[in-house]
């Protein structure tokens, strides 16, 4: 496990001022080596296996790190991320393949950040709300929203059994924060 336990307690809490800085690929380093580390927090999973989209790395099941459904998986000696699609298994037994939200960048930039901070960001209408677009193959909906007192943003719907902890992207911290549901083109609703 490649995650202090406090940084645990905040995912599963809702309470992670930055999903992105937990959650997906990340590089990890120990004495010996460094690799890749996936973590995807599912609640209603009983098994998650990450299945990469190219010949290697070889899928691997991925580690529970607590109960209420956060996960992660390393690969050793995996010098950079990659894409990859997640095989989860839910409490009754079903198996379903499904993207990691937190595998796609965010779609705001430092500059966009700055210019909304400054009131001046003079084409918001194109990072702001909900915008269906494609990455790296991938139809989803990104959003973003200007919320500067809000304590926490998440995307509810009957994809996650309309719970405010799936898709966290942020808590406390941002004033616009942004994330991407992938797959999504029907009702999104931001809460």
């Amino acid at each position: 496990m490649s995650l202090p336990p406090n940084a645990i307690a905040e995912v599963v809490n809702g309470r992670q001022d930055d999903p992105f800085a937990v959650l997906r690929p990340h590089v990890v380093r120990t004495a010996k080596e460094s690799g890749i580390a996936i973590r995807a927090f599912l609640p209603d999973a009983r098994a998650v296996t990450v299945k990469p989209l190219g010949p290697t790395p070889r899928p691997r099941a991925m580690e529970r790190l607590h109960d209420a459904g956060l996960f992660e998986a390393v690969f050793p000696s995996q010098p950079d991320a990659f894409a990859y699609r997640l095989e989860v298994e839910d409490g009754a037994g079903r198996v379903a393949e499904i993207e990691d939200p937190y595998r796609f960048p965010s779609m705001l930039g430092a500059l966009d950040l700055q210019l909304f901070g400054e009131g001046t960001h003079y084409k918001a209408y194109e990072k702001l709300g909900a915008h269906l677009v494609t990455l790296e193959g991938v139809p989803g909906v990104v959003f973003a929203v200007w919320a500067p007192n809000a304590r926490r943003v998440s995307v509810v719907g009957d994809g996650n059994g309309w719970g405010g902890c799936f898709y966290v992207f942020m808590y406390g911290q941002t004033a616009a924060p942004s994330g991407r549901v992938p797959g999504s083109s029907n009702h999104v609703n931001v809460g």
